[in-house]
């Protein structure tokens, strides 16, 4: 969370630290010897992908504010191979990913990832402000696109 603080602050600098502070606890969790044990013989346990999806989400959210969306797309596509279904992926990655294409003058890709995003079924009550702005965002994207009633619709 601080490290996406840093980034709505724009305090990439500071948000750069944690970054590197995420890092090094994986590197300690990897040479602890349990830990390191499981993770060699691949299996990730819920801390180390607590780690790695906070290191990726920062990543990806300091990408988009300097409108890096390639970065953006290659974040966010490392953090989902980190969910073992792609049910299970939460709705603030796809959020930034579907911003990116958005900022990025790609329509039709953010449409579908904020179409994903409202037909979620989980997460709504971690992510409910997302998955009610991802009506809102549908509403600019159709609106965008000339399509005038699908943009009442989600509005």
């Amino acid at each position: 969370m601080q490290g996406e603080i840093y980034v709505g602050a724009k305090q990439g600098f500071d948000a750069e630290k944690v970054i590197l502070e995420i890092e090094d606890a994986i590197r300690k969790y990897d040479d602890d010897e349990w830990p390191g044990y499981l993770v060699q013989n691949g299996i990730e346990g819920p801390y180390r992908k607590r780690l790695r999806n906070a290191l990726f989400t920062i990543k990806a959210r300091i990408a988009l504010e300097n409108g890096d969306y390639a970065k953006v797309i290659s974040h966010i596509g490392e953090a989902k191979n980190i969910y073992p279904g792609i049910n299970l992926i939460p709705a603030d990655l796809i959020d930034i990913l579907g911003r990116a294409y958005y900022e990025s003058g790609d329509l039709k890709s953010a449409k579908e990832q904020y179409e994903w995003i409202s037909r979620m079924t989980y997460n709504r009550k971690e992510h409910g402000d997302i998955y009610a702005k991802s009506y809102h965002m549908l509403g600019k994207i159709y609106e965008e696109l000339g399509n005038e009633r699908k943009a009442m619709e989600n509005y």
